[in-house]
């Protein structure tokens, strides 16, 4: 009797042993792959459209010498290891600029990230309608962006310290607002 189990036992092995192997083969692999990641990597060049200009009392776009939708361009240069984006963004008009660095999101395909190690860019002797003179200096940055096609589009805002141009005494901060739309040269 348990001889007699057994064969039979081994005889559904030996025919149902193919198509087992078969279909366990063909569910096996690495599992789900992960999202690829968006490529910033390169030199994007264009225009960084600013949008408004915020603080410091009186210190407003009339007195920055920028209007709404006013533009400058700029290159943006990046390397990416991975999700980690880092590089410069550099004004054509003064050369003068700033180190980015950002993280992909991979689930949102974009990219996020500071401005800092700014050249300082000093505007001096900014007359206010009352008067007052202030100084701006600038100092940092915040930026974020997504790839459309062979085009970076995205906003960067620029912040700067003000001061007193009389006593030299910080009274406060400004954060000029903008959108830019780069090509990869």
């Amino acid at each position: 009797m348990v001889r007699r189990a057994l064969f039979g036992f081994s005889r559904v092995l030996v025919t149902t042993g193919p198509i087992l192997l078969l279909l366990l083969s063909a569910c096996g692999g690495s599992g789900p792959s992960a999202p690829e990641i968006t490529n910033y990597a390169g030199t994007w060049s264009g225009d960084w459209t600013q949008s408004i200009a915020l603080g410091c009392g009186c210190v407003s776009d009339d007195l920055l010498g920028l209007s709404n939708g006013s533009s400058e361009s700029h290159t943006m240069t990046l390397s990416q290891a991975g999700a980690a984006v880092q590089g410069t963004w550099i004004s054509a008009e003064t050369g003068k600029g700033c180190e980015v660095m950002g993280t992909v999101d991979i689930d949102l395909n974009f990219v996020e990230g500071d401005l800092s190690g700014c050249q300082p860019e000093l505007q001096t002797d900014l007359q206010c309608p009352n008067g007052k003179q202030r100084d701006l200096l600038q100092f940092g940055g915040y930026w974020q962006s997504r790839v459309d096609g062979n085009t970076l589009v995205g906003s960067l805002d620029e912040f700067f310290q003000c001061f007193d141009s009389i006593t030299g005494k910080q009274i406060g901060s400004v954060r000029v607002k903008g959108t830019f739309s780069l090509s990869r040269r």
